[in-house]
């Protein structure tokens, strides 16, 4: 899961400079390593077949999408039972769909296998539903003509390619405007005519915070971020939550809050409250059962109910189970224990300024208070970093220092748990949209980035919205693993 700025860590997973230098020099030590060749397929493979429904034929209907959410829902049902393991390396985990294999690490049973591809199968569904239902809107109010995508383009566009040309072409242009200016402006002032060389550079400081503002709209299209882009992706997460709004309650039951530490940040909160509308109303209902688990300094091993503490993230943002605060006085140790749930201001997507950091961050809460969404992810994850011959996806440095990198990844488990390779950040590299979805979380097998990344894709539309926008490609198998969990797991 995403670590704190103490243990290290940045904001999970966004772009600041720090972790774009750190991501490329990653990238450089993963050339040195990986060693698996990527899986062309991976992320376009259609669910139907392999979960046993007929595929989906012209307009997706309500009922049509209950059919395959109570099929999911029935395969999901077995796991209370457990189911015998295939995997041939001892222990068995997450009710029967995961196993360890000779390397110790988690490998899907053909159980599990089952059981995701019914749940994605389900969520394609769901996407088939909410993709008609963004149509319809996007219909009524074409981006083309809303009034933030006006600010850069007055005239208006009909589509996102023909937004985007605009806008880099008057990035380019104001470009050439400038530094046409300033070139006469040196010619001026060369030729003994101050006056006007001045006037001339005082024009082009006027063109620079324009030129500065199309700069930035231009790379946000690249990253699929452009105001065109909001407008999209805001009708694509409507619309994908409609249709889940069709199959069950969302949002905070009876608009009311989840129970938080009395030390949590109100405006924090508030941005927390804004991404808990993307969740199902009944795990929320569950949120204040959650029980954390941890073992004291004495060894101690203990389970119960902490208070949740929401506050602002300093540097990166993360989610910790347990945090154990001890306060010194002169006559004893004050120790508490809660869990702590830390948002950045960060604006990227359509939901506002930290909502799409609260709703990843959530996420990482939800597995443990919903276990089967953990499981399904696992499987997941497990399945698409696995060759053909059951051997995993070689391991890629991600945030790792320079040493661990050059070192190379580890081959099993108990090899990466006696490097304590958990300090770093290590990925298993698929065609996952957003790279950080691959990550390896150690031993830690109660979290994991592939639905947190996927709940920022589809609601807030981070990594393309998993639709292969901007200069991000498609992830089908993803989109749909999300939308199947947040409709089937109970």
């Amino acid at each position: 899961m995403c670590r704190s700025c103490a243990e290290g860590g940045r904001r999970c997973p966004g772009e600041t400079a720090a972790k774009r230098r750190a991501r490329q020099n990653a990238a450089y030590n993963a050339k040195k390593h990986a060693t698996t060749p990527r899986q062309a397929e991976s992320g376009t493979d259609d669910p139907s077949a392999s979960a046993g429904v007929p595929p989906l034929e012209g307009p997706v209907t309500p009922e049509m999408v209950r059919e395959r959410i109570d099929h999911a829902r029935a395969v999901l049902s077995r796991s209370s039972k457990g189911q015998p393991s295939d995997v041939g390396g001892g222990r068995q985990g997450h009710g029967g769909m995961t196993a360890a294999d000779d390397q110790g690490w988690l490998a899907p049973t053909s159980y599990g296998l089952e059981a995701e591809a019914a749940t994605r199968a389900a969520g394609a569904a769901l996407a088939a539903r909410g993709e008609q239902l963004a149509a319809d809107t996007m219909a009524e109010t074409s981006p083309g003509v809303d009034k933030r995508v006006l600010a850069y383009m007055p005239q208006g566009a009909q589509s996102r390619d023909e937004y985007t040309s605009f806008v880099q072409g008057r990035t380019e242009e104001l470009k050439s405007q400038i530094r046409a200016l300033r070139k006469q402006a040196a010619d001026r002032a060369a030729e003994g005519d101050v006056v006007e060389a001045s006037q001339l550079t005082r024009q082009s400081n006027e063109l620079v915070d324009e030129a500065n503002r199309y700069n930035q709209e231009a790379a946000r299209a690249h990253q699929a971020d452009s105001a065109w882009d909001r407008v999209e992706t805001q009708a694509y997460s409507d619309g994908y939550r409609a249709a889940l709004a069709e199959q069950r309650q969302m949002g905070l039951p009876g608009g009311r809050m989840i129970a938080t530490d009395k030390q949590s940040q109100k405006a924090t909160v508030d941005r927390l409250k804004k991404g808990l509308a993307y969740y199902p109303s009944d795990w929320l209902a569950r949120d204040g059962d959650y029980e954390a688990s941890w073992r004291s300094d004495d060894f101690t091993e203990h389970q119960e109910h902490i208070p949740l503490r929401v506050v602002s993230a300093k540097k990166r943002a993360h989610y910790s189970p347990v945090v154990i605060s001890r306060r010194y006085t002169r006559d004893e140790v004050q120790t508490s224990f809660y869990s702590e749930l830390t948002i950045d201001k960060h604006d990227s997507g359509c939901l506002g300024p930290g909502v799409s950091t609260a709703v990843h961050e959530y996420g990482h809460r939800a597995e443990r208070v919903q276990p089967q969404v953990n499981a399904l992810a696992q499987v997941h994850l497990a399945r698409r970093t696995t060759n053909g011959d059951g051997s995993r996806h070689t391991l890629e440095p991600y945030l790792v220092g320079k040493r661990r990198a050059q070192n190379g990844p580890s081959s099993s488990l108990w090899e990466y748990m006696r490097r304590d390779e958990g300090k770093s950040e290590w990925v298993r590299s698929d065609d996952f949209a957003e790279r950080y979805t691959g990550k390896q979380n150690s031993s830690d097998e109660e979290s994991s980035e592939v639905f947190t990344t996927g709940m920022e894709g589809v609601f807030a539309g981070r990594f393309g919205g998993l639709r292969g926008a901007g200069r991000w490609k498609a992830d089908r198998e993803h989109r749909d693993l999300i939308l199947g969990t947040l409709a089937v797991v109970k």
